[in-house]
């Protein structure tokens, strides 16, 4: 309902997150059996809310965390818009042509926001890489080719692989795994390693289970 306490507030703050010790948590609740953990909500501009939860957290999403994803999540919103249009004026055939191309016109400024980014975007399905964008390519040392089929864990240096894997796993079973974290990564076709912060997320991928994954370069900033 518009008039409801989490609608009012995301209209007002756009995006915000509350954990269990907050008594506005309760407000957010429309799943069973969640006693704990934290909210990070999102308004999509008039199509509904977007509510990502985390059961092993205690305290709010850091604003840091919230900003990550904000410019993915605005992106996805506009595809939910360019979707929600497609499927109103399939009734029109006058209108068909028109919502085809503005759907493709929103998947377009899409890939063209994630293959222009400054940082690496991986998505991981069944351990395999699926999808890598420019960035991800440039940190790995390779082609595309030798990238996408690859299983992740070629890419993460020996030292945090064990670490790294069971992040993953713990993330796609739905228990508690940091949303963001540092960790090295290594190319192994040239040897070279990167520190990096990586930020990630499950989502759906044809259908699977799969892990996005946001790479951000930071061993200049570390040697500083």
């Amino acid at each position: 309902p518009v008039d409801h306490p989490v609608v009012r507030r995301a209209q007002a703050e756009a995006h915000f997150s509350v954990a269990a010790s907050d008594p506005f948590f309760r407000e957010c609740l429309a799943e069973k059996n969640v006693d704990g953990g934290a909210y990070a909500i999102y308004d999509l501009g008039g199509v509904g809310l977007l509510k990502l939860y985390e059961s092993g957290r205690d305290h709010p999403f850091a604003p840091d965390e919230m900003n990550q994803l904000r410019d993915v999540v605005r992106q996805f919103a506009v595809s939910v818009h360019g979707c929600l249009a497609h499927q109103a004026l399939t009734w029109e055939s006058a209108e068909r042509k028109k919502a085809v191309e503005e759907l493709q016109q929103s998947e377009t400024r899409l890939r063209m926001l994630i293959e222009s980014a400054s940082d690496g975007i991986l998505v991981v399905c069944q351990g395999l890489i699926v999808f890598a964008n420019p960035r991800a390519v440039e940190l790995a040392g390779a082609d595309r080719k030798d990238i996408v089929g690859q299983p992740f864990t070629k890419f993460i240096h020996p030292s945090e692989l064990n670490r790294v894997v069971n992040f993953y796993r713990r993330r796609l079973a739905g228990e508690p795994a940091p949303p963001t974290y540092e960790t090295r990564l290594i190319s192994p076709y040239s040897g070279k390693t990167a520190l990096v912060e990586i930020s990630a997320g499950v989502i759906r991928y044809e259908g699977e289970p799969a892990v996005m994954t946001v790479i951000r370069d930071i061993t200049e900033r570390r040697r500083l």
